[in-house]
């Protein structure tokens, strides 16, 4: 091989090195950019984010009231009509992540809590299922939710393999790798413009789950729940906790886990609606509410809220 030959394949392999890099900022510009214009769902994402952050004591403001989540909360109250029902005593901000489960929200919370957000209270909605769940919502709770050092930990908790979790690492920094499922899905919806629906017949035609075991449940909620607890007390941040709201109201699985939220010291009992929904409240899913369960829900949720929180410091009388 001659120098002029050794030239030649040097800058090809700088071109191809400039394209490269060249198309993974494209797609970094994408994810971080574009994917929010385009998605309304992440553009929810990001907006309920940077306001969660953005939570402080402010002397003479109403207290901040943090409610998280995912789609079952996104489901049943609306955000509007709860924030009425709390103002002008209370400042209500919402943060839902759909497929989000306990862990996501665990490690969310502290991640939110270092990082100098002081809810007052924050409120956690989960099904008893998802409170016990291993899973967490892979790189888009890495990019949204986790720390870097979290994203680690949460890694090792869900029991993923080293490969995956060296990829929550990569998308906490990286919003191509963080955001491209939801990337995928915008895409695969432009595709088949009715995809949602297709998504929520194939939801509708799944058995219902089986019970959990209630030892199990027990166990392991009061383990998570009490955990929860220390994390909100170290940072000085009242924690409660409200179980989504379930077709035929209040079930066993329901009453261990309030059980076990009360001896954490969650106030949880209180915030619970002891209405029975029925299928006309719910999507054909009968896991979701439709608008119709909201307004029942959130009506009632709303109430038992502003009881337990009570009024705030800065409107009561010297």
């Amino acid at each position: 091989m001659n120098a002029w030959t050794a030239k030649a394949g040097t800058r090809q392999i700088a071109r191809l090195l400039c394209l490269i890099g060249a198309a993974l900022l494209g797609a970094e510009l994408v994810g971080r950019f574009v994917v929010p214009r385009v998605s309304k769902i992440e553009a929810r994402v990001v907006m309920e984010e940077a306001a969660a952050h953005d939570l402080r004591a402010t002397p003479g403001a109403p207290p901040a009231t943090l409610i998280v989540g995912n789609s079952l909360l996104l489901a049943s109250v609306t955000i509007a009509e709860l924030t009425r029902q709390l103002e002008p005593e209370w400042h209500t901000q919402r943060f839902v992540v759909e497929s989000s489960e306990y862990n996501d929200w665990y490690f969310g919370l502290r991640n939110l809590f270092a990082n100098g957000s002081r809810p007052n209270p924050v409120v956690l909605m989960l099904n008893p299922r998802q409170l016990i769940a291993d899973n967490i919502r892979g790189a888009y709770s890495a990019f949204h939710l986790f720390s870097a050092a979290d994203s680690v930990r949460a890694g090792v908790r869900a029991g993923l393999h080293p490969t995956i979790i060296s990829g929550l690492v990569l998308g906490h920094f990286s919003a191509y790798c963080g955001t491209r499922e939801e990337t995928r899905k915008v895409a695969f919806q432009k595709v088949v413009p009715r995809a949602s629906e297709l998504a929520a017949v194939l939801v509708g035609s799944l058995r219902p789950a089986r019970e959990i075991d209630g030892s199990n449940l027990r166990s392991e909620s009061a383990r998570r729940l009490v955990e929860l607890s220390r994390l909100c007390a170290a940072y000085a941040v009242r924690c409660m906790f409200v179980l989504a709201p379930r077709l035929g109201g209040t079930n066993s699985e329901d009453l261990i886990v309030i059980h076990e939220a009360e001896r954490a010291g969650l106030r949880a009992a209180d915030l619970q609606p002891d209405d029975t929904w029925s299928m006309k409240d719910f999507e054909p899913d009968g896991f979701h509410m439709n608008p119709n369960g909201a307004v029942g829900f959130t009506a009632a949720f709303g109430t038992a809220l502003k009881a337990a929180l009570g009024q705030p410091r800065h409107l009561r009388n010297p």
